[in-house]
This record gives structure tokens, C-alpha cells and sequence, in this order.
């Protein structure tokens, strides 16, 4: 008889042992999966920042070369160069002229970086913006200022 009780208990025990693990390992791939989807979130984020970043270099290489440019870029990629040559995002840049700061010409640069693998909600990318006042000065009068100096 006390074999039997032996028995009945080991068994009902290793149930809620095993039933117990198997809640433990839910949990924690549950807790996982939101982790990753946070971290990708993250990633999209800095990704599409660093899109956003390039349009307003890009941007202002351009107006170096030509202070009355004005046309803006639409869905330039941006291609993270190495052994891969993958694009990680795309911006786009609009142009728009500002009052003079004294009497520099000054516009406003605003750029948006999107991320192109985030899909985390809906289909959706990630975008983030970034709104720069560039003031506006000739290269020659540029070089001609530090040869005064």
C-alpha cells in the first residue's frame, strides 16, 4: 500500500513539475520574442535616422556647390558599404528659403530617413526627421574670408 501512495505521488508530482517547466519556457520565449521585436525596433529607428542624417549632408554638399539649388532629393537609398552593399533606408529632401541670419541668406534643410525591413506595425516604416537651418555663403567668399584671417 505505501508503494502505491509512492507511486501515485510521483506521478501527480512530476506532472506539475512538468507542467510547471513548460510555463517557464512560455514565459520565456514570450519575453524573448518581445525583446527582439524591440531591439528591431530600435535598429529601424537608428537606421532611419542615419537616413535622415545623410539627406541633410547630402543636402548641403549640394548647396556648397550651388547656393540657388533648390530641387531636393526624393527616395535617395542609403547603402551601408562594405562586403554586403545593402541599403538600410531611403530619404527624401525638401528645400525652403528662410529670413537672412545679418546678412548670410539662410534656407531650411528638412530631410526624412525612412528604414525599408521594419514591418513591425501595419506595413509601416519607420521615419524619423530632421529640420536644419543651412546659411548660405559662396565658396569663393568663403576662401576669401580665411586668406583675411
Amino acid at each position: 500500500m505505501v508503494v502505491r501512495m509512492k507511486k501515485g505521488f510521483l506521478l501527480i508530482a512530476s506532472i506539475f513539475l512538468s507542467l510547471f517547466i513548460g510555463i517557464i519556457i512560455s514565459i520565456s520565449l514570450f519575453r524573448t520574442n518581445l525583446q527582439l521585436k524591440s531591439i528591431e525596433a530600435r535598429r529601424a529607428s537608428v537606421y532611419a535616422f542615419y537616413a535622415a542624417e545623410a539627406g541633410i549632408e547630402r543636402a548641403i554638399y549640394e548647396l556648397r556647390k550651388n547656393i540657388n539649388w533648390r530641387t531636393g532629393f526624393n527616395n535617395e537609398p542609403l547603402i551601408w558599404e562594405g562586403t554586403t552593399n545593402q541599403t538600410i533606408g531611403y530619404y527624401d529632401v525638401q528645400i525652403a528659403n528662410a529670413t537672412p541670419v545679418g546678412s548670410l541668406p539662410t534656407v531650411w534643410v528638412r530631410a526624412q530617413g525612412r528604414d525599408v525591413r521594419y514591418r513591425s506595425v501595419g506595413n509601416q516604416t519607420m521615419r524619423r526627421t530632421i529640420l536644419a537651418r543651412v546659411a548660405l555663403q559662396s565658396p569663393t567668399a568663403f576662401l576669401l574670408l580665411l586668406l583675411e584671417i
